[in-house]
């Protein structure tokens, strides 16, 4: 007898926020009940309104088009001759397994899931009290890191040979840090801080009945620092004179540019959700892996030379002129180191039918082995620095 086992609820695998991965499944308890024929349903299922669909080597048994468990001429637009018609498409080169949605009995391919979520993330606050032993005076405004907004999207699709490949993108740029110190007699130095994080990741998900899922893949983050540090003085125009006096004004500007180019490979483990009811769910993840950290360190010093040449009062018309010129140094460092990084979070999703659901929840990405533009500041040497990101992310997530 052959055996097909529907269960309770549809498993989905989502990813939170993250970097990392954030994979996710719904809650699944098979109810078999037999039936007539001697096939096996699931009656709870079906009565809940939800998916009844398993990723399983039974469900994944390519259908065929001209069965009647295979027929869609009536599901967007049909026909033998319409665009969209995919019940003649050669189950063997294309197979294809059953979706949740009203008409997902057409020849559409793998299991598709799409989350597009909007990002808060918070950022490690800035340690300004060597800045300000420096400069040697109280800072007039310290600016803090706090919050920057973002934006994560990933696609998932489960084929039918047993597993899944997941591509995702998050990021967050912009986070802004500053500090403004007044140096006297109209002179001010200024820093200012910009940090951005962003993350390309590919992992391979294995469908198996566990609990607790693993996954691994490839990840590509790069968190780049820029720190200026720009010192204006006060520039007064001279009063005409005979003869013209020269006045000269000397600004300088300091650029520290990191680029944190990391590599390598990650694994992790998901949960399937704890349901709440028919239409919320609770679910976790967590993931760690290991990069080589391409550290590039770019230096770049400039002295701005202002010089005001009065006018000549002993002539008629205004003479007055102002020239500026600016001399710089740039100096480029690349460097290799191991870096880590680690993620977990934990969301919410509320279903509002069988494709589309509003999803919410919080992430906790630290990354170990960074190099940041303070340190490098005071100092040309690779200093090894953990960054921690947390946040808010809320979307949509669609599956077909």
């Amino acid at each position: 007898m052959n055996r097909v086992v529907y269960p309770a609820a549809w498993i989905a695998v989502a990813v939170l926020l993250g970097p990392g991965l954030s994979l996710r499944a719904a809650a699944q308890t098979s109810v078999v009940v037999p039936t007539q024929d001697g096939m096996l349903t699931d009656s709870y299922g079906v009565a809940d309104g939800l998916p009844s669909v398993e990723f399983t080597p039974e469900i994944y048994e390519p259908l065929d088009a001209t069965s009647p468990e295979g027929a869609c001429s009536g599901c967007n637009g049909g026909g033998s001759g319409s665009y969209f018609n995919r019940c003649g498409c050669n189950t063997m080169l294309f197979p294809w397994i059953k979706g949740p949605g009203q008409c997902d009995q057409w020849c559409v391919g793998p299991h598709w899931q799409v989350e597009v979520d909007g990002l808060m993330l918070f950022r490690d606050a800035n340690d300004w009290a060597p800045f300000t032993a420096a400069v040697g005076t109280g800072a007039d405004f310290l600016d803090e890191f706090d919050h920057a907004a973002g934006a994560r999207l990933f696609a998932t699709s489960y084929n039918d040979h047993g597993y899944g490949m997941q591509i995702g993108y998050e990021g967050v740029n912009d986070f802004v840090a500053g500090a403004g110190y007044d140096l006297g007699g109209g002179t001010n130095r200024t820093f200012g801080y910009e940090s951005n994080y962003n993350s390309l990741e590919i992992n391979f998900i294995p469908v198996t009945p566990t609990v607790w899922r693993l996954f691994g893949g490839v990840r590509y983050m790069e968190v780049d620092e820029n720190l200026s540090d720009v010192t204006t003085v006060a520039k007064a125009v001279p009063a005409p004179s005979d003869p013209p006096t020269a006045s000269v004004f000397v600004d300088t500007q300091s650029l520290r540019l990191l680029d944190n180019r990391m590599i390598g490979f990650q694994v992790g483990a998901f949960r399937d959700a704890w349901r709440m009811n028919r239409w919320l769910s609770i679910e976790a993840f967590a993931n760690t892996g290991v990069y080589c950290n391409n550290l590039r360190f770019r230096s770049e010093d400039a002295t701005i030379t202002t010089v005001y040449n009065s006018d000549d009062s002993s002539t008629v018309g205004d003479e007055f002129t102002e020239t500026t010129s600016t001399v710089g140094t740039r100096t480029t460092r690349k460097v290799t180191e191991v870096a880590f990084a680690g993620e977990a979070g934990l969301s919410a999703v509320l279903r509002l039918n069988r494709c589309l659901a509003f999803r919410g929840g919080y992430q906790v990405l630290a990354i170990d082995g960074v190099a940041s533009a303070s340190d490098a500041f005071f100092s040309s040497a690779y200093n090894s620095d953990t960054l921690l990101y947390h946040g808010l992310q809320f979307g949509l997530e669609y599956r077909r």
